[in-house]
């Protein structure tokens, strides 16, 4: 009996019973103590002297301070130390959940390129849970933010923003040395992206020749994502007039979306319309038309006979088999233009009116005059109806039709045109700019060939003063 009432006590104190909490032998052992004082007759309560009560008190205070030390210090090293970084490290991780499905979900389709890719990307947080494990957590904290953030501001067509928000985390992303990461790669095309939509081409080049060399480092050679950063840079290379340079990126961009995707993939299908164009820019009008009958062919294949994804690419086509002199075969193909946007729009707009243009010459010079009267007459019903502010960015096809109705020997139709073309051009430009003196000698032709002498002397004169 004597034995079972200090362990009791003991365990009383401590809440483990001799320092063998949890164990199965030791939780059975103490159940049969506590069962056999229980069967015990309780025991009469002894008095202790006032001495050995003071004793015990004084034992008491002693042991008072020492608990009163340390448990503050453990809890404040506790908060300082431990539960700042936890909640920081918790906050970091979901952010960054967020911004790796948020920035790779377009990689994670099961093909050649991504299948082995995305648990990787998953399970390193786009390469940046490495860095908060060593530490860096707060620096990490700010890049995963600021590419977020600049991919907001970009989404929302803000993008001297987002270009600041992407410069602040490519900054963090150097000083982590985490710029040939998942996230870090993102940063750097965001950045080129706003870069270009603001026109500063030499930056945006800059940038997007880092991003290649990143998605070469993180994803490898053969990867969606180098396509991706191929096609970007090759669309600055367009923008500055460098087709032949932006023709070998694209079909750098071609050959790995190929091979990763199969020949039938959209994807394929746009990179050889980049193509195309790119050798239509080029003059080199039999491969542009190559290269775009091949591009329709695999979108037909991929999304159906009309879709808007590639009736740019039927019009280029067209203007290919327009400026190689195949102008039965162009006729044909804006014929399909047309019926195709009007099936899928309805209603008419700037593209519209201009591949009516290209159909009426496409028509005058295949020799079918009819037809290509009968498309200028609608054409210019189309366009008499609309406001002159309507028609400001439309200068090119008043003047174009006002021009065929001039070769169709429809003066009267072609001097209206004209007129009304010079009138929006002297409001954008002024009565006395350079860009004016073409239309001035084509209304003094018109003028002439209806007769009217007077005002066909007097449209020569400007245009001279303006030579």
């Amino acid at each position: 009996m004597d034995d079972a009432l200090p362990k009791n006590q003991t365990s009383d104190q401590t809440g483990e019973p001799d320092g063998q909490a949890g164990l199965p032998h030791a939780e059975e052992e103490k159940k049969a103590e506590v069962e056999a004082v229980s069967e015990l007759p309780s025991e009469p309560q002894i008095e202790t002297s006032s001495e050995s009560s003071g004793d015990a008190q004084s034992e008491s205070s002693e042991e008072t301070p020492i608990k009163t030390i340390r448990e503050p210090a453990s809890e404040a090293n506790y908060d300082t130390k431990k539960r700042v970084p936890f909640l920081a490290m918790k906050i970091l991780l979901a952010v960054l959940v967020v911004s790796v499905f948020g920035f790779a979900s377009f990689g994670f389709s099961e093909t050649q390129y991504t299948s082995h890719h995305w648990p990787t990307t998953i399970f390193t947080g786009g390469g940046l849970l490495p860095k908060v494990f060593s530490g860096k957590y707060a620096v990490a904290l700010r890049a995963a933010v600021e590419t977020m953030h600049g991919n907001y501001e970009s989404s929302k067509g803000n993008y001297a923003e987002a270009e600041k928000s992407y410069e602040r985390a490519v900054a963090a992303y150097e000083a982590l040395d985490a710029v040939n990461t998942v996230c870090g790669h993102l940063a750097l095309m965001g950045l080129g992206k706003a870069q270009n939509e603001q026109k500063h081409e030499a930056a945006a080049q800059k940038t997007f020749q880092r991003g290649l060399e990143a998605a070469r480092t993180v994803y490898g050679p053969v990867h969606e994502t180098v396509a991706i950063a191929l096609r970007e840079l090759a669309f600055g290379m367009t923008r500055e007039k460098k087709f032949a340079d932006a023709e070998s990126l694209y079909k750098e961009a071609l050959a790995l979306d190929t091979k990763g995707l199969g020949p039938d993939h959209f994807d394929v299908a746009y990179d050889m319309s980049c193509v195309g164009e790119m050798l239509l820019m080029q003059k080199n009008f039999p491969d542009a038309i190559k290269y775009l009958t091949d591009s329709i062919a695999v979108y037909t294949k991929a999304r159906g006979e009309f879709h808007p994804s590639f009736l740019w690419v039927e019009e280029s086509l067209g203007r290919a088999y327009y400026e190689s002199s195949s102008y039965k075969e162009a006729a044909r193909q804006f014929e399909r233009v047309l019926a195709g946007t009007d099936r899928l729009h309805g209603t008419p707009g700037k593209d519209y009116y201009r591949d009516l243009a290209w159909l009426g010459w496409s028509y005058f010079h295949d020799s079918n005059p009819d037809r290509a009267r009968i498309r200028a007459r609608k054409l210019k019903e189309i366009l008499a109806a609309k406001s002159d502010a309507e028609l400001l960015n439309m200068i090119d096809v008043l003047e174009s039709n006002a021009d065929l109705f001039m070769m169709l020997e429809d003066y009267e139709s072609a001097t209206k045109q004209f007129e009304r073309a010079l009138a929006l051009q002297e409001k954008k430009f002024g009565t006395n700019a350079p860009q004016l003196r073409g239309l001035l000698l084509y209304l003094g032709q018109c003028y002439d060939k209806s007769g009217d002498a007077a005002k066909s002397q007097e449209s020569y004169a400007r245009a001279n003063a303006l030579d």
